[in-house]
Parts: structure tokens; sequence; C-alpha cells
């Protein structure tokens, strides 16, 4: 029960225990704890742990294999020596190797032992950076979650021993994961924290890093002056800086290119791969290559976008780093795309996603750090606590540090009560939103429903008012003409039960349409592969366009209403690019595997903005969006003014609806 207490209220005991010891320090020996930090930052001198140490940092992007097994060497050393302090220095910086060639698991171990380490020696300073490169290696997982929380510790140490340069690039580090969930608020506060503490602690490489982010920052905000202005900015501070430099000119380059600026995103990407090479930087020489490939195939030299997608996957196999592979992957798919070669295309898509899978499993295994990292601190935090709770029984002030233990004890309590409360109010405001939010967006799909539900029951009245109900005003008519004339000749009353039976063969045709509409004869008769086939046969017929066709891995195991619905998207998209697009080529590519099914429709035409589509639906896509969530499936739209469409429905197929229904 009572550790339940403790873990429940962990922060706040944490904090009433820092209070304690801080008043226990100003009262008994406020000169002692600045000694032993000072002696414990900086290791003994050792000329060959020296060099190991300088050599390996310089190695770290040019050959992480060989820093990795200098920093060993290093750490052998130490080991023998018994200094715990040098050892968690090459532990550091081995886990650094493993993460700059994606290798997180290799990393967390050794950033661990850099903790724990830290934590024997009640080091701030190393205990902060151990914190710090924990966040990234959890970071590079996409444990977002957990990264978060240890840099906040990292920026917390740091802060509270005036670590001002490292709690910059703390925050700076912190920013970055906001800025990669798009949380562009969030992001830009810590990325101005994090710039205020750099310039006034004149740290240029932080300054380079931070400069860089807000470049991208503006970037996304759609600010181009601003953007370049920091960029450049980098760039100054970057001026004795390569790896940084090489970094830099690859995000201008990105900038460039999306801006549709091909000449100088080419011209960039350049020089950050001329560095690279230059400086044989062999954890960046893949992205230069990627951004060149991206950038000729945009401006549609297919051939040399292939040339080096091509390099960028070699060099990205030198570092076998996951991350490099997923690009080059991403990359050569887009190509082999537009060159027509589905199949190359959907290979590459998928290796760069079973990658991408890979890198989220990761998450799972650093959970179990994550309970060691708890685990350890909070031990650490109990010896230091039963420490310091001896040498206050033997210190000469015990009355006065009892008596400011209660008062802050009761001061925090109250302290604690209130925020609490606080937080409780709060919690409950957030969870009203969130419920707010909920109903609000059932509502607007319940909307959506009932006006596509509404929209085909006028469609179908009008096709029965004007097409069927016509058709048999006329049948009627002529029944009644021939009834009412008995006298008429032989050839004028089989003219009459002529057009009659003309008539009512259009009321059954225009019965078998409207049926088909609904609910194609084909889909139920022949299966989803075959029904579709026959839908890009009739379009094919208007010649006017050129359809291709691409179907891989469907089988008969999907229920009927899905393959209903995704027949009835794919007619509504098709029918908008013959309709708006001006287009002269449709390509539509179908696979479905195990656990989903992919529909993709690319057409050559004039594109249009998808944020102005996004404000204000046409009510086809509305109903085509509506249907596909009902399914919790995702519909992706990506367009631009004069570059055509690429409409993608991905739709899962192991979940709760398609179990169930039907």
């Amino acid at each position: 029960m009572l550790m339940r207490i403790v873990r429940k209220h962990k922060a706040w005991i944490s904090l009433f225990v820092f209070l304690v010891l801080a008043g226990t320090v100003l009262l008994v020996a406020p000169w002692r704890e600045s000694a032993e930090v000072s002696e414990k930052q900086v290791p003994a001198s050792n000329p060959l742990l020296i060099e190991f140490r300088s050599m390996a940092e310089e190695l770290v992007y040019v050959d992480p294999h060989r820093a990795r097994e200098l920093a060993k060497k290093g750490l052998e050393f130490a080991d023998a020596e018994g200094d715990n302090i040098k050892e968690a220095i090459f532990s550091h910086l081995i886990g650094n190797t493993y993460l700059y060639q994606g290798r997180n698991e290799e990393a967390l171990a050794f950033f661990h032992r850099y903790l724990e380490l830290a934590l024997q020696e009640n080091n701030p300073v190393h205990t902060g950076n151990a914190y710090g490169s924990l966040g990234l290696a959890y970071s590079s997982v996409r444990n977002y979650k957990d990264a978060v929380d240890l840099l906040h510790k990292s920026a917390r140490i740091h802060e509270q021993n005036q670590q001002y340069r490292n709690a910059s690039i703390t925050l700076n580090n912190l920013g970055r994961i906001y800025f990669n969930i798009d949380d562009l608020e969030n992001a830009f506060d810590y990325f101005r924290q994090a710039y205020s503490l750099a310039y006034h602690n004149e740290h240029d490489l932080a300054l380079m890093a931070i400069s860089n982010h807000l470049g991208m920052y503006y970037q996304k905000k759609n600010m181009p002056d601003s953007a370049l202005h920091y960029f450049d900015d980098a760039l100054a501070y970057a001026s004795n800086n390569n790896y940084g430099q090489i970094i830099i000119h690859n995000n201008i380059g990105d900038f460039h290119l999306e801006m549709l600026n091909f000449e100088d995103a080419v011209h960039h990407y350049e020089l950050s791969d001329s560095l690279s090479t230059e400086h044989q930087y062999v954890t960046t020489d893949c992205f230069p290559q990627a951004g060149l490939a991206n950038a000729y195939h945009r401006m549609g030299d297919i051939e040399s976008a292939y040339k080096h997608a091509k390099r960028a996957y070699t060099r990205a196999a030198v570092t076998e780093n996951d991350d490099l592979y997923h690009i080059a992957h991403e990359t050569l798919a887009g190509i082999y795309h537009s060159k027509g070669d589905f199949l190359g295309a959907y290979e590459h898509h998928k290796a760069a996603t079973g990658i991408r899978a890979r890198i989220y499993e990761e998450s799972e295994f650093f959970q179990v750090y994550r309970v060691e990292i708890e685990s350890l601190s909070e031990q650490m935090e109990v010896t230091q606590l039963e420490v310091e709770q001896q040498e206050l029984l033997l210190s000469r002030r015990q009355n006065a540090i009892i008596l400011i233990v209660i008062a802050s004890f009761s001061l925090l309590a109250m302290l604690s009560l209130l925020y609490y409360s606080y937080l409780q109010r709060m919690k409950q405001k957030q969870k009203e939103k969130l419920h707010e939010s909920r109903i609000r967006y059932t509502m607007e799909k319940n909307f959506a429903v009932m006006e596509a539900e509404t929209s085909e029951r006028k469609r179908l009245a009008s096709d029965l008012h004007d097409g069927i109900g016509t058709q048999l005003s006329l049948v009627k008519l002529t029944l009644s003409n021939i009834l009412n004339k008995k006298n008429l000749e032989g050839e004028k009353r089989d003219l009459l039960l002529s057009n009659t039976v003309h008539h009512i063969n259009e009321v059954i045709n225009e019965v078998r349409q409207i049926s088909n509409t609904m609910t194609p004869i084909t889909l139920a008769e022949k299966g989803f592969k075959e029904a579709v086939k026959e839908l890009v046969s009739r379009y094919k017929r208007l010649k006017s366009h050129t359809i291709a066709l691409s179907i891989s891995g469907v089988q008969d195991t999907i229920k009927p209403f899905i393959e209903h619905a995704i027949y009835r998207t794919m007619q509504e998209i098709i029918n908008n690019a013959l309709k708006h697009a001006d287009c002269t080529q449709i390509d539509i590519q179908i696979i479905q595997n195990k656990d989903e099914f992919t529909l993709m429709i690319e057409d050559d035409g004039k594109g249009f903005d998808t944020q102005q589509v996004t404000n204000n639906k046409g009510f086809g896509l509305k109903q085509a969006t509506s249907r596909i969530e009902g399914l919790n499936g995702q519909l992706y739209i990506d367009s631009m003014p004069g570059r055509g469409t690429i409409v993608t429905i991905s739709l899962p197929l192991n979940n709760a609806i398609n179990e169930t229904a039907g």
C-alpha cells in the first residue's frame, strides 16, 4: 500500500525531498556540494584515454564503426582503472555511434549504463546528459511520450545546475519532437526558450541547430522569407562545422523543392553531397542523394532521378541505418511508379513500410528499459535520501533542520493540495472539451450520412419520375388508344403494339440502370475484381481518356457492403477526374493483403488546392470520405495546381466492422 502511494505521488515526494535537502545544504555546508560536483565533472587526465576519446569523437560521423572500436578500447582502460566517470563518458560515446547508425537497441543499452554510472557518482551534469541521450533514443523509435518525459528531466537537471548550454540543446530537442507531431505552437515555444539560453551563453553549436529548426518551422508555417532568414543564420553559425553545413544545405534543398524552385534545390543538394563526400560523413551522404532523386523526379527527369535514388540506397546500405533505408525505398517507390513499373513501386513501398513497422516495434523493447530507468532513479533517490538523513542526524544544527522540515512539509502539503485540486479541475475541463469534440464529430458524420441518404433518395425519385414515369405514361396512353379504338386497322394496331413493346423495353432498361447504379449487378454476380474491370471497360469506351488498371492480391474475402462502398467511391473519384481535371491519363492501382486494402487513383490533370477542398468539400467528395471513414478507413488527397492528383484509400480489413458485420 505504501509503495503504491509513493509511486502515485512520486513527483510531489521528490519535490519535498528537494526542499528539505536544499534547506540542509544552505544551513549545514553550502560549500561542500559545489566542491564535490566540480571534482566529479572532470576525470583525471590520462594521455591514452584522452587520445582515444578525441579520435573517437572525430570519427563518429565519418566512420561510426572505427569510432566505436576506439571508444571500446577506452572503456576497457577506464574499467581497469575503476573510474566510473571515465567509463560513463566512453559508454555515452559508444551509444552515440550506435544512435547515428540507427541501431537504437544497442544505443539504449549504453545510454542506460551511462545513466547508471552518473547516478552512482551523483554527477548532475552527466545525469542530465544521460537523460537527454535516452530521450533522443526514444524519439528515434517514435516513442515521443517517454522521450518528452526524459528530455524534461534532462532540462530540469541542467537548469538547476546552471548548465545553460546543455539546457538549450535539450530544449531544442524537445521542440523538434513537437515539430515532428505538428504541434507547432509548443515547438516554437521550446525553440524560443532554447534560442534565448544559447544566445546569452554564446553557444554557436546550439544556435546553429535551433536556427535550422526555426527555418523548418517557418517553412511549415508557409512563411518563406522568415524560413530563409533562419536557414542563412544557421549556415553562418555552422561556418566551422562541416556536419552542420551538410544538414542545413539539405534542409534548404527541401525548402526550395517544396517551393518548386528546382534549380535552387538541386544546387543545395549538390553542396550537401559535395561536403558529405569530401569529409566522408557516411551518416549523412544518403540524404542529398535522396533529395536530388526527388528533385529530378519532380522535374520529369526520371533517369537522373533513378540514378540518384540508387546511390541513396547504396549509401544507406553502408551505414545499415533503417531510417536511411526507409528514405531510399520510399524514393525508389515513387520513381518506379512514375516509370510505370507498379510491381517495383509496390515492392519498394512494401519494404519501406516493413522498415517503419520494425522501428515502431522497437518502442516495445524500449518499455523494458523505461521501467529499469525509473527503478534505477528511485533506488538512487532512496539511497541518497538515506545518506543525507544520516548526515542530518549528525549535524550540529539538528533542531533548526527539524523546524525547516516541518515548515516545508506543511507548506508543501498545502501547495500540493491546492495544485492537485487545480490539476483535477483542468483534467475535468479537458475531458469535457474532448467529450464535446467527440459529440460534434459524431454529429457531423451523422449529418453527412443523412445528406447522402437524402440526395440518393432525391436522385432515385427524379430517375423514377423523369425516366420510368414518363415511359409508363406513354405505355398507358398507347394501350388506351388501342382499347378505345376498336376499329383500328391491323397495321396501325401492330404499330401501336410495337411502340408499346419498345417503351416497355426502355422501362426495363431504365430499371436495370437504376438498380445497377444502386447495387451493380456485376458486383453481385461476378465479384469485385470483375466488376471493377467492367467499370473500367465502360470508361475506356469514351475514347477521350486512357485508363490503366492494375490489380494485385484481391481475394473474394471482403464483405459485400465493403466491396460496394469501395466500388461507389471509385466511381465518384473517376467521375470527378473525368469531369473536372481535364486529364488524359488515369492510373488505377488496387492492392490487397491480409490486413489492408489499398486503392490508388492518379490522374495527369490540372490539379487543385487541397486545402481549399478540405475546407469546402463538394457533396460527392463528402459522401465518399464519409463512406470510407465509416469503415475505419482513410481517404488521402495529394494534389497541387498544375501537377495532377493522387487519391489514396487505405482500408483495414481486420477491424471490428469487417469481422462482425454481414
